[in-house]
């Protein structure tokens, strides 16, 4: 019903183990489960959320091994971003103002079945990662979640970063 954050999200992981997981383990998991994540970008500038997913695309091919969803890339659930250069040229073009009904439409059309869901920013406010193969282990969830933190983060630093060289 809303975003986690630090010890929300510890206690809500809990919960799953504790509940959720327990009954549900002995069930084999298929390769089209998955564990989905949102990570929220509501307060990123348009430059920082393409920064975040231009991140994200130059490490994707590691990201699909840390999140063990290697054969999920392979798959119709989770496809590259390689897959889709022609709606990020679009996006891409639209320069800082996400506004523009191109750039809306652009995301709304993306494919819901990309590893990396573009079309979950204008619905919900979040980029959606695809990309972790069916998982009870919440440690590898939380090992996941902070992967993607430290790429939001790093989209934030580093656009900060160049503001401050440039005023120099």
């Amino acid at each position: 019903s809303r975003p986690f954050a630090g010890e929300d999200l510890i206690k809500a992981l809990d919960v799953f183990d504790k509940t959720v997981a327990v009954y549900v383990k002995k069930i084999q998991l298929s390769e089209r489960t998955s564990v989905h994540v949102h990570i929220d970008v509501r307060d990123l500038t348009y430059k920082q959320l393409m920064r975040f997913v231009s991140l994200y695309a130059t490490f994707e091919e590691v990201l699909f091994r840390a999140a063990g969803g290697v054969n999920r890339k392979n798959g119709i659930f989770a496809t590259s971003l390689s897959n889709a250069e022609g709606y990020l040229s679009v996006l891409g073009k639209h320069g800082e103002d996400p506004t523009k009904g191109a750039t809306i439409s652009v995301m709304r059309h993306f494919s819901k079945y990309s590893a990396c869901n573009l079309a979950a920013v204008p619905v919900y406010g979040s980029l959606e990662f695809r990309n972790h193969e069916g998982t009870y282990d919440i440690t590898r969830i939380l090992r996941w979640i902070n992967i993607l933190l430290s790429l939001r983060k790093e989209a934030v630093r580093s656009e900060e970063h160049t503001s401050e060289l440039q005023s120099h």
